[in-house]
């Protein structure tokens, strides 16, 4: 019954997204625009040459379209906020379900229609614009898609972290900007990990932000054993379910200095 529950609030999730379609689109349409942008700018660094590090000019192409698809939009972070400052978090906490878990339910819905938007708008920039040929096996295919889900999670996780902050804080505001520079960085959003410098690599390898976009994108290139995907896969989840710890301590500490006035 109760997994029916968190069902139902994707479902809603879902169809509120669909009702105000046109905001996300409008989103959507920003980052073609910064994805045909990112497209030209490599393309000008790639010219003279065959490879950069361990990528090749269509290599690079592929990770673009990657970065655009894993990289969608999560309005979770303002809406989770807004929930806390205002204290219609109020309303979560008398229901009979786990506050981390609605905010999840509430992503996944959401999530569901900015990945079919960007798939579909990634497949017409795939034949469009790039050109690109896609060489991956069934296997490929099946781990690809696992890290993807790992990755939003982990995604997830990082954004409602983030989003607690606002138990400390009158706004969040500062706190976003900052965990989405830093994970652009260390994801290998703006640059693949592999172009940086060996420290800052070591760095990145310590850190949950590579299994956002360098794990599935190392995985749908074809740069790794399966041995090696393997691994990569168990430290995705490892960090996911790591954060998940973490998220629910900070929100019981935040919990207990929560004070709502009003009645």
């Amino acid at each position: 019954m109760i997994k029916k529950k968190y069902i139902s609030i994707a479902r809603c999730s879902l169809q509120q997204t669909i009702s105000y379609r046109l905001s996300y689109l409008t989103s959507i349409f920003s980052q073609i625009i910064y994805i045909v942008f990112l497209y030209y700018l490599w393309q000008a660094i790639f010219k003279d040459r065959a490879y950069i590090g361990n990528y090749s000019w269509e290599d690079m192409k592929k990770y673009i379209i990657i970065s655009y698809v894993i990289g969608t939009n999560f309005y979770t972070e303002w809406r989770i906020a807004k929930k806390i400052l205002d204290g219609t978090i109020a309303m979560d906490l008398t229901k009979p379900l786990q506050f981390e878990k609605v905010n999840l339910s509430e992503t996944i819905g959401t999530l569901v229609f900015e990945l079919i938007v960007s798939l579909s708008v990634s497949l017409l920039i795939i034949i469009i614009l790039f050109k690109i040929t896609i060489s991956l096996s069934l296997l490929g295919w099946f781990l690809f898609i696992l890290s993807v889900i790992n990755a939003l999670f982990i995604k997830f996780c990082i954004i409602f972290i983030a989003a607690l902050t606002a138990f400390w804080t009158n706004s969040v505001t500062g706190v976003t900007w900052a965990r989405v520079a830093i994970t652009n960085l260390f994801s290998g959003a703006l640059i693949p990990l592999g172009m940086f410098p060996d420290w800052l690599q070591k760095i990145a390898s310590f850190l949950p932000f590579q299994g956002i976009i360098n794990t599935p994108v190392q995985i749908f290139l074809n740069n790794v054993e399966t041995e090696e995907i393997i691994k990569m896969l168990i430290i995705q989840i490892f960090w996911g379910g790591s954060l998940w710890i973490i998220a629910k301590g900070i929100l019981k500490v935040g919990l207990k200095r929560l004070t709502i006035n009003g009645g």
